[in-house]
C-alpha cells in the first residue's frame, strides 16, 4: 500500500503534466456551500413565524413560502 502523502504528490505531479487545472475548495465554508445558506433562511424563516406554527399543515406551509 503506498502511503497518501506520496499519493498526493503523484496526484498533483500527474495534474501538471497532463494540464490539469484544480482549485481550493472548502466543504465546511457556508460561503461556497450552498444548501447549508438555504438551511440558514429556512431556519430564520420558521423561527421568525414559531408562534403562528401550531400544527403539522401550518409547519409545512411556513417552510413552503421561505
Amino acid at each position: 500500500m503506498i502511503a497518501p502523502v506520496h499519493l498526493l504528490v503523484f496526484t498533483h505531479l500527474r495534474k501538471i503534466e497532463n494540464h490539469i487545472l484544480s482549485f481550493t475548495w472548502s466543504a465546511e465554508s457556508l460561503d461556497k456551500n450552498i444548501i447549508e445558506n438555504m438551511w440558514k433562511v429556512v431556519k430564520s424563516h420558521v423561527q421568525k413565524e414559531m408562534s403562528a406554527i401550531n400544527s403539522r399543515q401550518n409547519h409545512i406551509k411556513s417552510v413552503l413560502t421561505t
